[in-house]
């Protein structure tokens, strides 16, 4: 008997380089965070996770976790996600020139085994 094929974790997603090409748009974004930063002294204390190439590379994707949505977090977005490959669902929007998706809980974010 043949096994079933398994689920994807992220159906339908796009890898990080696309998600330019489909800012407006909901979806699921692919790839390897590359670097993390926490920025606690900047407005609003984001944390940032660059997707495929990292700040300040105009082409990269960005998870923007905003302060108020750390405490939803278990563990700091920063730490958590860290050299993972992730799949992020949200609106993807523009931001200075790059795509990113705002997320507000770990609901959205998937890491890939």
């Amino acid at each position: 008997m043949v096994s079933p094929t398994p689920q994807p974790l992220c159906p339908g997603a796009i890898p990080w380089d696309q998600a330019i090409a489909n800012v407006g748009r909901q979806g699921t974004v692919i790839g390897p965070v590359v670097r993390t930063i926490y920025a606690a002294n900047a407005r609003g204390m984001p944390t940032f996770l660059d997707v495929g190439k990292a700040f300040p590379a105009p082409d990269r994707f960005s998870v923007v976790v905003w302060g108020q949505n750390r405490p939803n977090f278990p563990v700091p977005p920063e730490q958590a996600y860290r050299a993972k490959t992730v799949c992020v669902t949200g609106a993807i929007r523009l931001f200075e020139g790059h795509a990113e998706i705002e997320v507000s809980s770990p609901a959205s974010i998937v890491i890939v085994p």
